[in-house]
């Protein structure tokens, strides 16, 4: 089988043409200048800050120099304050002595010693205060550093960023709009060139392609009829394949679960004592065994699909494989017109295809397939708002539900589509219906 490639002329004439129309970018060296230039920029606005700033600084290096300059003067001074000091202590020990007549002795000697001690005390506690100075000077020094110059110039160094950035956009967006409208006369040229290229590639191709295409088809319709063969006893005795009998077919696949039973002719059935009236002799049963969760779940799908007109499962003779069985397709009857009025309303609201077998069990629980019918007897028709139409849907629900140009209740389709929106807003999707999730639990069905 050809590959959709082998179908199709060549694109690329037209993806030269689209990417040379989306090319912006801009050479690197542009770039880097854009960069220099907005940071240049940007640093120039700052500049008169910084340069305040810098003012700020040297205000307060100056001051920090004066102060230490004080504080190093006073220091230097205090060696001289401690030798007068210590001269005016001793002098004053010598006369105390003379007065009481004492001779310059050793024990003169010790007095002036102890009383130096004052002295001495007091120029170590001046250079204690001078250190103690000298420290919250500096510590003032860096605290009005921080908060006068280093977090002023911080948030500047942050607001020059900025600007440079935003520099730096502007003129990328501005080269580029410059780009693109020097191209708009260039991209109308080769858009055309590219157009007539390529149209004269499809008329080429096209006398191949179609023959490709009658090829696939031929392809295609032996592949369905294989297929058809496949389902056992349908093909071989003629019977239209049906939409229950396909979907048992491949739901079964999934869970892994293979056919035991397909189509039996006479013979066959009555040697395996099958019942003298099953459906298995008409095409139209199947029998599917494996485990038992499998079995479990694909009782459970066909029970709630509505597809079948029986469904065996753990029950007597049906404790190894699970019975299903559903009717003969039909040419014109009721079930296909459902199934078109449903189909219809599907296309027309959007949802899933899936919902196609639940929606056929809702309408055929709730009317038997007749869009004319009408429920007098339950608490709606009490209430005076009887429910009608294929899906039994009540006026106001209608009402709220309808789309416009669809009004008429009693038409099938209109009826589905007001039923479709009203179980899309309040369950969500149709597995969630009452009746579908307790028929899929295997118990029975319930109005909506």
């Amino acid at each position: 089988m050809p590959s959709y490639k082998e179908l199709m002329p060549s694109l690329n004439p037209l993806q030269n043409t689209i990417r040379k129309l989306t090319d912006f970018t801009l050479p690197n060296q542009d770039l880097r200048n854009f960069r220099d230039r907005s940071r240049q920029e940007a640093a120039t606005a700052t500049a008169p800050q910084r340069e305040a700033l810098q003012g700020t600084r040297r205000i307060l290096d100056q001051q920090r120099t004066q102060q230490l300059n004080a504080i190093q003067r006073n220091r230097s001074l205090l060696p001289q304050w401690f030798q007068q000091n210590l001269k005016q202590t001793a002098s004053q020990v010598r006369q105390q002595e003379a007065k009481r007549g004492v001779a310059s002795s050793g024990v003169g000697l010790m007095n002036i010693l102890q009383a130096g001690q004052a002295p001495l005390q007091q120029q170590a506690q001046g250079l204690q205060e001078l250190i103690g100075q000298q420290g919250q000077m500096e510590g003032n020094y860096l605290n009005q550093l921080l908060s006068q110059v280093f977090g002023p110039q911080r948030e500047l160094a942050v607001q020059q960023g900025a600007e440079a950035t935003k520099r730096y956009q502007t003129y990328i967006n501005q080269a580029q709009e410059s780009l693109f409208q020097g191209r708009v006369q260039d991209a109308e040229r080769l858009l055309n060139e590219a157009q007539l290229e390529y149209n004269a590639l499809i008329q080429q191709q096209e006398g191949r392609l179609l023959q490709e295409q009658m090829g696939y088809q031929k392809m295609l319709t032996e592949e369905q009829q294989r297929y058809a063969q496949n389902l056992p006893g349908l093909a071989t005795q003629g019977v239209k394949l049906s939409d229950a009998a396909i979907q048992a077919h491949q739901m079964a696949s999934q869970l892994g679960l293979r056919l035991t039973s397909g189509y039996r002719d006479p013979k066959k059935n009555a040697a395996v004592g099958g019942s003298k009236k099953s459906k298995h002799m008409q095409g139209l049963a199947y029998d599917f065994s494996g485990s038992k969760k499998a079995m479990d779940q694909f009782a459970k799908w066909a029970k709630s699909s509505g597809l079948f007109d029986q469904v065996l499962w753990q029950v007597p003779g049906h404790y190894d494989h699970v019975h299903v069985s559903w009717k003969a397709p039909s040419s014109g009857g009721s079930g296909g017109k459902v199934d078109d009025w449903l189909t219809q309303a599907i296309r027309i609201t959007g949802v899933p295809m899936s919902w196609l077998p639940h929606l056929r069990t809702i309408a055929m629980k709730e009317s038997s397939g007749n869009p004319r019918a009408i429920n007098k007897w339950d608490s709606n028709a009490k209430r005076g708002t009887p429910s009608k139409g294929l899906m039994q849907t009540i006026d106001p629900t209608f009402s709220r539900y309808k789309i416009k140009g669809y009004d008429d209740i009693y038409n099938p389709v209109h009826n589905a589509i007001a039923a479709i929106n009203y179980i899309k807003s309040r369950y969500g999707t149709v597995t969630n219906v009452p009746g579908i999730k307790s028929m899929a639990a295997g118990g029975k069905y319930r109005g909506y």
